[in-house]
């Protein structure tokens, strides 16, 4: 099933009403990854030319390529495709107007550096879930021989080429990509040790090397990039997007239904689909599909966060609602980032019975005075940040009664239909 395009109204729409306790049955198709569109649109400085296809039409993707524009690209995005003209790019400062909106906007620090030999770029917001420093980003450029000035609002990064060797301190994704960005036109060859080995970074590799990059892996975690002249136009596809997969699988369990998605990659989802069926769901997986069925009460799990292969910390909060309806106490732990919690307040005003304790919390479905679970009851609910707005219009669609889910715009950052898909599945959602 492929949904259309939400329309602009639809997208300025800031609240949804859910009528709870409808399950979910039925066939969706994944949507692009916006975990892997984002840094493939922080690389295109580096690019002549390029046609991306299967992009999803999300508020952070839109304003990628307004800031792509702003720097001298021409071009399109329309209907999942990006196309643009790259041969007359200038190097000017992305100011805070820019990168206040998205985290993903520091990306440009590498890749500015890696096209013009400086990258000025102003502090990164985003989706407040945690510290998030630049600290991995900004040293990696020193060592590898650029000099790093963070002050009056911007990072500015400036060298006349990296080379050498250098070892993060923990497999950071964001750190991992703007140092490839930055080290494609390398007068010799650089070498990054204990890199994130996230399905987005080698997404992005394979993207560069189409391009002409000289890019290597090696086990277990180094990437070994071999300066190139150029690099030449290039048509690629965006891979499908593994979190939004997951979030649709826990809305079909959640809701004692059973939901197939297609065209994903279940081999990206390992850790988070074995959660499932230690939960007591039943997961089947294709080729390029995955369905997941209600088929009893849930039981409780432990889970902890981590750098992949481990758990990923964007499926942390959905996950949280299908512990919030299991009969034993799940424990859930976030390593990842250190406020990532902020939704849990809600799932208590609907019923949860959850006890956090600094980065993990004690989860599971309230009861009633003969021992016996209770339902979620709808309520007034606030969207924290992206992940979070998606789990919670799941709360409301497993709650009795109504549920009104505010703050919207964070769900629009990541999911492209995401109501639209639901709907199409059963749900009963309607914009106010």
């Amino acid at each position: 099933m492929t949904i259309k395009y939400m329309s602009v109204l639809t997208k300025t729409k800031e609240t949804v009403i859910i009528s709870g306790q409808t399950p979910l049955f039925g066939t969706v198709t994944t949507q692009g990854s916006k975990n892997s569109a984002l840094p493939l649109l922080a690389a295109l400085p580096l690019l002549p030319e390029v046609e991306l296809t299967n992009v999803p039409d999300l508020s952070d993707i839109h304003v990628m390529v307004d800031i792509l524009k702003y720097l001298g690209a021409t071009g399109t995005f329309s209907e999942g495709v990006v196309k643009l003209d790259l041969r007359n790019l200038i190097n000017r400062p992305i100011s805070v107007e820019f990168t206040d909106q998205l985290r993903a906007s520091s990306l440009f620090m590498g890749s500015l550096l890696g096209k013009f030999g400086e990258g000025r770029v102003g502090m990164p917001g985003g989706c407040v879930i945690g510290s998030r420093p630049l600290d991995i980003h900004t040293n990696g450029f020193k060592t590898l021989g650029a000099e790093v000035d963070s002050g009056a609002g911007y990072h500015t990064v400036t060298s006349n080429g990296l080379e050498g060797q250098f070892t993060l301190p923990l497999p950071s994704v964001g750190a991992t990509q703007n140092l490839i960005y930055a080290s494609i036109f390398s007068p010799g060859e650089v070498k990054l040790h204990n890199i994130a080995i996230e399905p987005e970074i080698f997404e992005l590799v394979n993207f560069l090397n189409a391009a002409g990059a000289n890019i290597t892996f090696e086990m277990p975690k180094t990437l070994t990039i071999r300066g190139v002249k150029r690099l030449n136009p290039v048509q690629f596809k965006v891979q499908p997007d593994r979190i939004e997969a997951f979030t649709l699988l826990v809305a079909g369990i959640a809701t004692k239904g059973s939901v197939k998605v297609t065209h994903c990659c279940p081999e990206h989802l390992t850790a988070p689909l074995q959660s499932l069926v230690d939960m007591g769901a039943k997961v089947e997986i294709g080729d390029d599909w995955i369905e997941a069925s209600y088929v009893g009460p849930l039981k409780g799990i432990t889970v902890e966060t981590g750098f992949y292969p481990a758990f990923p910390t964007d499926c942390q909060q959905q996950i949280s609602i299908l512990m919030a309806l299991a009969e034993t106490p799940s424990i859930l732990t976030e390593k990842v980032f250190n406020s990532r919690f902020r939704h849990l307040d809600e799932l208590r005003n609907m019923g949860a019975e959850i006890k956090v304790n600094d980065n993990s919390a004690v989860i599971k479905c309230a009861e009633d005075a003969e021992g016996k679970p209770k339902n979620m009851i709808g309520y007034k609910v606030d969207s924290y940040d992206l992940r979070g707005a998606a789990s919670m219009i799941i709360a409301g669609m497993v709650s009795e009664g109504v549920t009104t889910v505010q703050s919207l715009r964070y769900l629009y950052r990541g999911y492209e239909d995401f109501i639209e898909k639901l709907n199409y599945l059963g749900a009963e959602i309607s914009y106010k």
